[in-house]
């Protein structure tokens, strides 16, 4: 197995990207400081199939995963102390200033704590009861395509839940965690 196998290469041109969007801009070289170029796909969302049975858009892992705890919240009348949160930038990495591994969300539930008036031992106690679920989607395994994924990581479609974990900890699972998940799934016949 080797993820590398199969990749398409990359050309490469005289004019760089950043000469070309200077030029086409009218912005001479010394005047540039700095900028974010995002590539993003123009294609609308389709649904598409024989039978309509498949949508394809682009970043559906994120949206498809914002839906379900967005609708699930609509559908539950015990939110009482229950949040959901949406990062930013989950595609890049979760490190930038607004990413789950950001200290965003630590800030603003201590904000929210501290207007309770909370004392900060009991925000860090609130905070260590909580349990947190990171959704995202996973990549599964295209049986016409076995060679091409990892053969110890091999997510199958239709057939259930996926829990990620690492021994890096790059994922919010925890033992703890993976248990309470566990036990909801099976609470509800999941």
């Amino acid at each position: 197995y080797n993820t590398h196998d199969n990749l398409t290469v990359i050309s490469s041109t005289k004019k760089s990207i950043k000469d070309s969007i200077l030029e086409q801009l009218e912005i001479e070289y010394e005047n540039f400081l700095s900028c974010d170029l995002i590539f993003t796909e123009s294609q609308p969302s389709k649904i598409i199939g024989t039978e309509k049975e498949f949508l394809t858009s682009k970043n559906l892992d994120n949206k498809s995963g914002c839906h379900a705890i967005i609708n699930s919240y609509i559908h539950t009348s015990n939110n009482k102390n229950k949040m959901a949160v949406f990062f930013d930038n989950e595609e890049v990495g979760s490190l930038t200033s607004r990413g789950a591994n950001s200290n965003f969300l630590s800030e603003v539930l201590e904000r929210i704590n501290l207007a309770l008036n909370l004392t900060r031992e009991e925000h860090l106690i609130k905070t260590n009861k909580s349990f947190n679920i990171s959704f995202d989607s996973v990549h599964g395994i295209h049986p016409g395509y076995a060679c091409k994924h990892d053969p110890n990581y091999q997510a199958t479609l239709s057939k259930g839940i996926v829990v990620k974990n690492s021994a890096n900890f790059r994922y919010a699972t925890t033992s703890t965690g993976f248990a309470k998940l566990k036990n909801l799934a099976i609470k509800n016949n999941i």
